[in-house]
């Protein structure tokens, strides 16, 4: 059974300097003290969710990231992946990024980074990700997995219901 809380102002202050790195204006996510829930998930996993509508953050393992509903609001300044068109279908549906569907690799990437896939026409995040190469290796690659998918669209936290 999932457990609920509110989130304290230190705990605000922590995720906002942790997301620091993810996003332009962390706190504009979270609203002030009270007004955001932890979702405690029976996985050890965490929804973040503000003004009891939005889920804008999620805690897996060891990464807090935003839901793609509000990465495709926000100015991310993550690291990218751009993938080609013919990518998107298996992106989307939770598949590891693999070399060949790659178009574009930011060059500042490192190993166990998280990063954001985009798809090449519009930019659109499609998923978020940890990169399981530096930039100059999976440059280097022709094929494989370079990418560990973590949220992408139509995952339950896409659809998460709150």
């Amino acid at each position: 059974m999932a457990k609920r809380e509110s989130l304290s102002s230190r705990e605000r202050k922590e995720l906002i300097a942790r997301l620091e790195t993810i996003l332009e204006d962390p706190a504009a996510l979270l609203p002030k003290k009270g007004k955001t829930v932890k979702h405690l998930m029976d996985d050890g996993n965490v929804a973040y969710i503000a003004n009891n509508t939005d889920l804008v953050l999620i805690k897996l393992g060891d990464y807090i990231i935003p839901s793609l509903r509000i990465a495709r609001k926000v100015n991310l300044i993550l690291p990218k992946i751009v993938v080609d068109l013919g990518a998107i279908k298996f992106v989307t549906n939770g598949a590891d990024i693999m070399r060949p569907g790659i178009t574009e690799i930011d060059p500042n990437i490192v190993e166990g980074q998280l990063i954001v896939v985009v798809e090449e026409k519009n930019g659109a995040p499609l998923c978020f990700g940890v990169a399981r190469f530096d930039a100059v290796d999976m440059q280097r690659m022709d094929s494989g997995r370079v990418i560990q998918n973590l949220h992408y669209l139509s995952d339950t936290w896409f659809n998460f219901e709150i």
